[in-house]
């Protein structure tokens, strides 16, 4: 082997050394991800001391609260908290009350007078009035349990409280009372 082979094998064999971009890059995930873990840390140390603190502070108020001296307020706070809890079932029945009073309107004969109308809950009602004859009152009774050709009933059940006769302005009358139960799910 003459010289030049020989540099020629010394320049194939003299390779250098060199890092693989992949051990860098591994190194920055590392690192990206170490700073990561130590941040998260952190904000959840952060956040269990301040879950501790307004723990404390929210019983030390509920201490505060329940003391005799806001007997009263507390009082007055579960009435309003109650009446809200109605309100709010009122509410949630979508019960469309204008819908009864239209189809009040279109059951009862014109020669029918209300002169009281209590609705209670669950649907109850009372309606007390006056007709001019025991024809007219059956025909309110009829009307109001069945329907007419042009509107049906409002209600579910009716029943013939009271009637009694009397004189109105010189002219007969029938007084009435009548009870029973709104049909609700037809006013949704």
């Amino acid at each position: 082997m003459d010289q030049q082979d020989r540099k020629k094998q010394e320049e194939i064999a003299a390779v250098e050394p060199h890092k693989s971009p992949f051990d860098t890059f591994g190194v920055a995930i590392f690192l990206v991800v170490l700073a990561q873990l130590i941040v998260i840390i952190g904000l959840n140390l952060y956040q269990k001391g301040r879950f501790t603190t307004m723990s404390d502070r929210l019983a030390q108020s509920q201490a505060t609260l329940a003391s005799p001296e806001y007997a009263g307020v507390n009082a007055q706070l579960d009435q309003v908290l109650a009446g809200q809890e109605r309100l709010q079932k009122t509410l949630s029945t979508k019960v469309r009350w204008s819908q009864f009073y239209t189809l009040l309107n279109g059951v009862t004969p014109k020669n029918v007078r209300i002169s009281a109308l209590q609705l209670g809950e669950g649907g109850t009602f009372r309606a007390d009035g006056q007709t001019p004859s025991m024809a007219s009152l059956a025909q309110l009774l009829v009307a109001w349990q069945k329907g007419t050709e042009t509107a049906p009933t409002p209600f579910s059940t009716v029943v013939l409280a009271s009637n009694s006769i009397g004189a109105e302005g010189g002219d007969r009358a029938v007084n009435f009372s009548i009870t029973g139960s709104v049909n609700l799910g037809r006013l949704q």
